[in-house]
């Protein structure tokens, strides 16, 4: 069995992964980490080990962890929205040019709503405003 190497900051880096999870359960209509077990298919001692024992889950156990919170990998790692974000958005607003003003109006909110929690995330991401206008 190899060892993984550890770097500086690593221990900050995996807090961050498990506090993440932890706060896309409590999204979830605070569902449980037995939720998150079941959903993954981990024991749960392999889990709460993972956690308590500050270490990073194996990459396919991760992939599924992610899955399960619906949410990137990056995101999960990093903290920061996957870089296609606004391709998506463009999509969206591209979209939106099909529906009724009520419609619009319904979506833009929607849209400014998920900007300003983004921007609280990272500001240096470019803002959606201008191009829903």
């Amino acid at each position: 069995m190899s060892k993984i190497r550890h770097w500086e900051g690593m221990e900050t880096w995996l807090l961050d992964f498990w506090k993440r999870v932890k706060q896309e359960l409590i999204a979830l209509d605070d569902r449980p980490q037995t939720w998150l077990e079941a959903e993954t298919k981990v024991p749960h001692g392999t889990f709460s080990g993972w956690i308590t024992g500050n270490k990073y889950p194996p990459a396919d156990a991760a992939m599924a962890i992610a899955q399960a919170l619906r949410l990137s990998l990056d995101y999960l790692m990093t903290g920061q929205l996957p870089t296609n974000h606004d391709r998506d958005i463009d999509l969206i607003v591209e979209a939106m040019r099909r529906y009724s003003p009520e419609q619009k109006a319904m979506a833009k909110g929607v849209i400014l709503t998920i900007d300003a929690a983004r921007m609280q995330t990272n500001p240096s991401l470019s803002s959606f405003q201008e191009r829903v206008g």
